[in-house]
């Protein structure tokens, strides 16, 4: 009975792991459009990659994840340069194009 039960908390837990990751960069997606729509770019390929991840505090002093992605865009539709987004939690704290 115990064994049934962890393996459930740890499949809710992967889960919503899971779920979380997804709308991050659902989240970082839509402001990767964004970004290029009020610069006149235009978003390569559509999608954001995850670079790095880790555990950092937000203003508040509770740890949250900080998930910096990458984006392909084009200024002239033949080039190819990289921008980032970083979110801590749900929570955009910065973004650059080169």
């Amino acid at each position: 009975m115990t064994s049934i039960l962890i393996t459930l908390l740890l499949l809710a837990a992967a889960v919503f792991a899971w779920s979380a990751a997804r709308d991050a960069a659902a989240l970082a997606q839509h402001q990767a459009r964004l970004l290029c729509r009020e610069h006149g770019l235009q978003l390569l390929d559509q999608t954001v990659a995850l670079r790095s991840i880790k555990l950092r505090r937000d203003d508040q002093g509770r740890l949250r994840w900080q998930r910096t992605y990458h984006y392909a865009y084009s200024s002239n539709g033949e080039n190819r340069e990289t921008g980032m987004i970083a979110l801590l939690g749900d929570r955009v704290i910065w973004s650059s194009l080169p």
